[in-house]
C-alpha cells in the first residue's frame, strides 16, 4: 500500500485513515463480522435465495431505486431477537430453527413474495407497507422468540395473511411504528409495533405489554 511512496506522501496518507477515517455502514461491518450472531444471519442470508435477493449486505440506508428490500443489520437485529442468547456453541443449533421461523414468515407476507417475484419495486413496497420496515422486522423478530415456544407456532404465522400491513392502516400502526403518518425506528416503537402484531395473531399478552397498549 505504501510502496514506492515519498515519506512525505506516506504521512499524508497515514493521517488521511487515521484522523478522517470514513465510517462503513452497519450493514457491511455485520457482514464481515465474525461474531457469533453476524455469523448466524449471513448462514441464513446465503442458504436462502429469497434472502440473498431481499437483503442488502452493504447499505444501511436503502433509497427509493434500490432493488432490496430490508438490510442486512435490520436482518441481523430481528434474528438475534428470536433468542435469549446467541454464542459459538449454539448459533448452527439456532440457524435451523431461525432459517424456518423466516421461511414461513416469508410464505405470509404477501409484499414479501411480490417484490421478490419482480411483481413490485421494493421502493413502492416500503413507501406503501409497513412490513417491509426494519422497525417491523424487529417486531416480527420479538414476536417470533414468544412464538417459537408454542407447539403450534406456524399455524399462528398463517395469520399473518390477514393483517393489513398498509401504512394507511392508522389504526393498527399510528403510535406503533408510525408517527404522525411516517415510519418511525426505534426498540420502543418495535416493541409497541410488536404488541399489535401479538394482538393480531390472537397471542397472550403479557401485564406490562396489556398495559402499554392500552395507552395507544
Amino acid at each position: 500500500f505504501f510502496a514506492n511512496k515519498t515519506l512525505e506522501d506516506r504521512q499524508k496518507i497515514f493521517k488521511d485513515l487515521n484522523l478522517y477515517p470514513k465510517k462503513a455502514d452497519r450493514s457491511l461491518g455485520i457482514t464481515y463480522d465474525n461474531s457469533p450472531s453476524a455469523l448466524l444471519s449471513k448462514e441464513l442470508i446465503y442458504e436462502n435465495p429469497k434472502l440473498q435477493k431481499l437483503i442488502d449486505l452493504e447499505k444501511n440506508n436503502l433509497g427509493p431505486r434500490s432493488k432490496k428490500l430490508l438490510t442486512h443489520s435490520a436482518f441481523n437485529k430481528a434474528t438475534r431477537e428470536l433468542f435469549d442468547k446467541v454464542t459459538a456453541d449454539n448459533y448452527q443449533e439456532l440457524s435451523i430453527i431461525a432459517a424456518r421461523y423466516w421461511q414461513v414468515v416469508y410464505q405470509n407476507m404477501t409484499e414479501w413474495q411480490f417484490v421478490f417475484e419482480d411483481k413490485l419495486s421494493a421502493g413502492d413496497a416500503r413507501k406503501h407497507s409497513v412490513n417491509v420496515h426494519s422497525v417491523t422486522l424487529q417486531a416480527l423478530g420479538i414476536v417470533g422468540k414468544q412464538l417459537l415456544k408454542l407447539p403450534k407456532w406456524e399455524a399462528t404465522l398463517e395469520r399473518l395473511k390477514q393483517i393489513n400491513w398498509d401504512r394507511s392502516n392508522k389504526t393498527d400502526w399510528e403510535g406503533r411504528c408510525m408517527i404522525s403518518g411516517e415510519m418511525s425506528n426505534n426498540s420502543s416503537r418495535a416493541k409497541a409495533t410488536a404488541v399489535r402484531i401479538k394482538t393480531l395473531l390472537g397471542l397472550t399478552l403479557s401485564d406490562k405489554e396489556q398495559q402499554e397498549e392500552a395507552k395507544l
